[in-house]
């Protein structure tokens, strides 16, 4: 003999998980932001550490460039000029190898504007 209780009670229990199931979800597309995000920050942080990297090295071979004109306005002879003129060659190869360096040659991967929400074995995934 059947409860009169027994399918609404089944029926309230069923949505008690559901809701839960849906709540735990939401957690964890929440978590899954919050790491992308703490990963984005982490990777701007080195960006910019590595952006005034190079600048300070531009900055510095600037230095030496405008040294090496400055001793070629002042140089008396043939030989000392083109001596001079070689370093500011040289120097101004150096500059052109450095602003061109790492940031142009290997770029790095921009994070995907949502995260990927799918269950780790989740085999229809398409953030893969």
């Amino acid at each position: 003999m059947r409860s009169p209780l027994l399918v609404p009670g089944i029926l309230v229990v069923g949505l008690l998980f559901g809701a839960t199931g849906c709540n735990l979800d939401k957690e964890k597309e929440r978590k899954a932001a919050e790491i992308a995000l703490l990963e984005a920050e982490a990777q701007r942080k080195e960006l910019e550490a590595e952006k005034q990297k190079l600048e300070a090295a531009t900055k510095v071979q600037q230095q030496r460039i405008d040294a090496l004109l400055t001793q070629l306005a002042s140089a008396k002879d043939e030989d000392a000029r083109l001596t001079i003129m070689k370093q500011l060659d040289e120097e101004k190869a150096k500059m052109k190898g450095t602003s061109t360096g790492k940031m142009d040659t290997a770029p790095t991967p921009r994070p995907s504007a949502k995260p990927c929400n799918c269950a780790k074995d989740d085999p229809l995934c398409s953030c893969l």
